[in-house]
């Protein structure tokens, strides 16, 4: 399986992943801005990419959502992650642009009924997940909210803040 890694740094996930990384210094096997479209990859090149804190970083996310489909096999799985917009990570790197929310992907998943008419990309949601503190478990609100992330998010994030969100996409083509 053919996997790209953004923003890999000083270390990548899956060793014989393709990195791609602007800084000199990281493990890359690219060096290249991201910002910059398009990416230097074939259409159709991966069957999976990895973003795990990374995609917070960027200040086009619908161009990189873009460009990861392009890049991407017709059923290749994404998987990011970043900080939630309660989370105190979010807020304590001056490079984040951006905090992840439940929902912050549902305008281009192919049963949304939100308007679409930001892109024709499409992704298929395979699983979503808060994770929370881990001094909150003693608490097992975590496990309520995970039931009610709508409800929570709305209400309950500043007050019971979560660490951060995980989404794992399947290109739709």
């Amino acid at each position: 399986m053919k996997t790209l890694e953004l923003c890999c740094g000083g270390r990548k996930y899956k060793p014989d992943s393709v990195g791609v990384d602007i800084n000199l210094d990281s493990v890359a096997d690219v060096i290249w801005n991201l910002e910059e479209v398009p990416w230097p990859f074939k259409n159709d090149e991966f069957e999976e990419v990895l973003c795990f804190h990374a995609f917070e970083h960027f200040q086009n996310r619908l161009t990189a959502m873009e460009e990861i489909h392009r890049v991407s096999k017709n059923g290749a799985l994404l998987h990011i992650s970043g900080p939630h917009f309660s989370s105190v990570t979010f807020y304590s790197d001056i490079t984040h642009q951006f905090p992840f929310s439940w929902r912050m992907f549902d305008f281009i998943l192919e049963e949304s009924k939100i308007d679409r008419h930001y892109t024709n990309v499409r992704y298929r949601l395979i699983t979503r997940r808060i994770t929370f503190y881990k001094q909150q478990y003693f608490l097992l609100l975590p496990y309520f909210f995970r039931i009610f992330p709508k409800l929570w998010e709305k209400f309950f994030s500043f007050v019971f803040p979560a660490r951060q969100v995980d989404f794992v996409l399947q290109v739709v083509k």
